[in-house]
């Protein structure tokens, strides 16, 4: 029998019984939870391959972010390719894409003081899915039912950050609220005598922090040399959840779960070679993270990734690229691959960007699947050009 005819029997009997009785902690075997790849907050973090998440050019992952006052917003496209469900079942059909919002943030300086404040909001993880099949073989021994899923992973963190800022040097902290909110949906609509939809949702929040340094030197000295550095708290999250059939059946149920506290962070180093080549590197990672939930401890991830972007000064265009690779062990996809591309101009005080952001997401004895995000961010800028 060979190896992907084992995993259909194995993952039809799973989702039958996921689709027949919850669970006290309840895992759906055909979708990634939890979700723990990060997803960019701005365009420009995409295309650089998020090596320059703790750069402090922004304050969403580092506070010491400091500069002219500006407003930023940036908007998504994203799509996930499932390749690992279209080896194992038939007929599979996906949503092309989902429309969401990365994330934004609004920053000013405090008076004539060397303080700035910025408040920010982004969904440092994000995955939409929706995907039709068939499962099961014909006079096999498990039965051919049609099916639907849909899956929805977000977390939502804001936040507001002081940062001081003296010559090189700036340092910032930053106070944050994260939401998480989980959704699975799996409707059995043809091969079983009566249709059913089994419905799982998961939500909770919680208070947290942040806080960095950066140093940035003028680009005359060391190719404008700059290092950020950056940690969070992630807090721990009491969440609540329901398990719910339609129709409604007594295997309905509603718990309450918790998902542990954590510590993450990271270094961005950038410099400029020459006069219009800056590379980008950065590493960073998160302590292990226990979700209180059969099979979903993840461990200790980490990140690392190199960036490079060209701009002539004469010039109003930037174009920018990065690899990285990603480690989230006990996770459904426990490594990836991520490749950024984008470019952007500057107009004025308005500042446009492209990016986008490719992730090739690594099962164990599973075809690769892929994650793609394009994402615009629109800048605007308060300050003296």
């Amino acid at each position: 029998m060979s190896r992907i005819h084992c995993h259909t029997l194995a993952l039809a009997a799973g989702v039958l019984a996921f689709a027949a009785a919850p669970a006290r902690a309840p895992i759906d075997p055909l979708v990634a939870y939890p979700s723990t790849n990060p997803s960019p907050a701005s365009a420009i973090s995409a295309a650089r391959a998020l090596t320059d998440r703790w750069l402090g050019e922004d304050p969403t992952d580092n506070p010491a972010a400091t500069g002219e006052a500006m407003v930023s917003v940036s908007p998504l496209l994203q799509r996930v390719s499932r390749q690992d469900l279209r080896a194992i079942t038939t007929n599979y059909d996906e949503t092309a894409a989902f429309i969401d919002l990365a994330g934004g943030w609004l920053r000013g300086s405090v008076g004539k003081s060397p303080w700035s404040l910025a408040v920010y909001a982004y969904q440092p993880a994000l995955r939409l899915e929706e995907s039709a099949f068939t499962f099961g073989d014909v006079g096999g021994p498990t039965p051919v039912v049609s099916m639907r899923q849909t899956s929805s992973s977000r977390e939502i963190r804001a936040g507001a950050a002081l940062a001081w800022s003296r010559g090189a040097w700036s340092a910032g902290v930053a106070p944050e609220w994260t939401r998480r909110s989980d959704r699975f949906e799996r409707a059995i609509e043809e091969g079983v005598p009566e249709p059913s939809t089994r419905t799982v949702d998961i939500e909770g929040d919680g208070v947290g922090g942040q806080a960095g340094v950066r140093f940035a030197l003028p680009p005359s000295q060391l190719g404008g040399l700059t290092v950020g550095a950056a940690a969070r708290y992630v807090p721990e999250l009491p969440l609540s959840g329901s398990n719910v059939s339609d129709p409604s059946d007594s295997t309905d149920i509603t718990f309450d779960l918790t998902r542990e506290s954590a510590w993450e962070g990271g270094v961005s180093v950038a410099s400029t070679l020459g006069q219009a080549w800056r590379v980008i590197a950065g590493f960073g990672g998160r302590s292990a993270m226990d979700w209180q939930v059969a099979g979903a401890s993840t461990g200790q991830s980490s990140q690392l990734g190199l960036g490079v972007e060209y701009h002539d000064p004469a010039e109003a265009w930037t174009v920018r690229a990065g690899y990285g690779r990603e480690s989230n062990p006990g996770s459904a996809e426990p490594k990836a691959g991520v490749l950024g591309l984008g470019f952007g101009w500057t107009l004025d005080h308005l500042t446009l960007d492209f990016g986008l952001l490719h992730r090739s997401l690594e099962r164990p004895d599973a075809p690769t699947s892929y994650d793609d995000r394009i994402l615009a961010t629109v800048g605007y800028s308060f300050g003296k050009h």
